[in-house]
C-alpha cells in the first residue's frame, strides 16, 4: 500500500509540473484607421521560434480577432505586417508579447505602423491651373518608371473634404527621394514637360509639394536598357565582350536587326546601360544578346513587357542566361 501511494503522489506531481500552454488572440489597429481607410488588405503574422499555419488573413478580420493557438507562458516576438491589394507592405511593425497563465485566453493588440509614404503634387501649367491651361490628364514617371497609362491621371480631383484641386495625392512610395516627371498636353496644341522633380517623402506621412509644369517641346519616349546576368554576374564574369540590343524581339526566337550595340563592361569598356531613343508610346519590350569573340553565348530567355510614354525615359533592366 505504502508503494501504491507513493506512486500516485509522483503522478499528481508530474501533472503539476507539465507546461502550461495559453491560447493567443491577435488584434491589429493602424492609428486608428480601419482596415479600408489605412488601404490594408491582408494581414501576416509571424512569431519567432513559431510556424503559424495559417499565417495570413483578410484584414477585416479584425473586429474579432485572430486565434493563434496555444502557446506556452513566456515572450515572443510577434510581427505583424499589412499588405495593399498589390502585395506591398505598407504597415509593418515587430512587438514583444508576453504570454501569461492569468486567464483563458491571452489577448493582444498590436498597432502597426506604416512603412511608406505618399506625394502630393499640386500642379500648374506654364502659371496656369488646369482649367486654365485645358488640361484633363497628366502623365507621371516616378524613379524613371512611367505610373499612368496613355489618358493619365485626372489634372483635377477631390481632397480629404471632397474639393476639386489641381493636383493628384502619389503613393505607396518608400521612404527617401524620389524623382518625379510630369508631361501634359492643354489647349490650342501647348505641350507641358518637366523631369528630375527631386521630393523626399518620409514613412507615415505625406509630403505636399507645388510643381510649376512649363511649356516644352514634344519628344518621344526613350529606354534606359540595363542589363545584368544571370546570379548578378558581370560581364568580366561570363566572359561577354560585347552586348547587343534589340527592341520587342518576337517570341519565335529570330530577332533580326538590333537596335543598338556596345562593347561590354568590364572587357570593352564601361558600359553597363544604353539609352535608347524614340520608343513609341504602349508596351515594348527589349531583350540583349551578348557574345565572346562573335558567338552568341548570353541572350535573354523571357523578355518583359514596360510600358513607355512620352517624354519620360523609362529604365528597363534585362537580363541575359546562358544558351539552353
Amino acid at each position: 500500500m505504502r508503494r501504491l501511494l507513493l506512486l500516485a503522489a509522483g503522478l499528481v506531481t508530474a501533472t503539476a509540473c507539465a507546461p502550461t500552454r495559453v491560447p493567443v488572440e491577435v488584434d491589429w489597429t493602424f492609428g486608428g484607421k480601419s482596415c479600408a481607410d489605412a488601404g490594408v488588405a491582408t494581414i501576416q503574422i509571424d512569431m519567432d521560434g513559431e510556424l503559424l499555419d495559417p499565417n495570413r488573413f483578410a484584414c477585416d478580420q479584425a473586429g474579432t480577432g485572430v486565434n493563434l493557438g496555444a502557446f506556452l507562458v513566456g515572450p515572443y516576438s510577434v510581427t505583424v505586417t499589412g499588405f495593399d491589394a498589390d502585395g506591398n507592405v505598407i504597415y509593418q511593425t515587430t512587438q514583444t508579447i508576453q504570454v501569461r497563465n492569468s486567464r483563458a485566453t491571452n489577448v493582444f493588440t498590436i498597432d502597426a505602423a506604416p512603412t511608406t509614404g505618399t506625394a502630393t503634387l499640386h500642379w500648374t501649367f506654364g502659371g496656369k491651373s488646369c482649367a486654365a491651361a485645358g488640361v484633363t490628364g497628366v502623365n507621371i514617371s516616378v524613379d524613371d518608371k512611367v505610373i499612368t497609362d496613355a489618358g493619365g491621371f485626372p489634372c483635377s480631383n477631390p481632397n480629404s473634404a471632397g474639393v476639386l484641386v489641381d493636383g493628384s495625392t502619389i503613393g505607396p512610395l518608400a521612404p527617401g527621394s524620389h524623382t518625379f516627371a510630369l508631361a501634359a498636353h492643354g489647349s490650342n496644341g501647348a505641350y507641358y514637360a518637366v523631369d528630375n522633380v527631386a521630393i523626399s517623402v518620409a514613412a507615415g506621412a505625406d509630403t505636399a509639394v507645388s510643381v510649376n509644369v512649363p511649356v516644352a517641346t514634344p519628344s518621344s519616349a526613350s529606354a534606359e536598357v540595363r542589363w545584368t546576368f544571370a546570379s548578378g554576374k558581370t560581364c568580366a564574369d561570363v566572359g561577354v565582350d560585347h552586348i547587343y540590343v534589340y527592341f520587342d524581339p518576337p517570341a519565335s526566337g529570330s530577332w533580326g536587326k538590333s537596335v543598338a550595340d556596345t562593347a561590354c563592361a568590364g572587357i570593352g569598356g564601361p558600359v553597363t546601360e544604353m539609352q535608347i531613343v524614340d520608343v513609341p508610346d504602349g508596351q515594348h519590350s527589349f531583350a540583349v544578346q551578348g557574345t565572346r569573340g562573335g558567338q552568341l553565348t548570353y541572350y535573354t530567355h523571357h523578355p518583359v513587357q514596360t510600358l513607355f510614354t512620352a517624354p519620360f525615359t523609362t529604365a528597363v533592366d534585362v537580363t541575359a542566361e546562358g544558351l539552353p
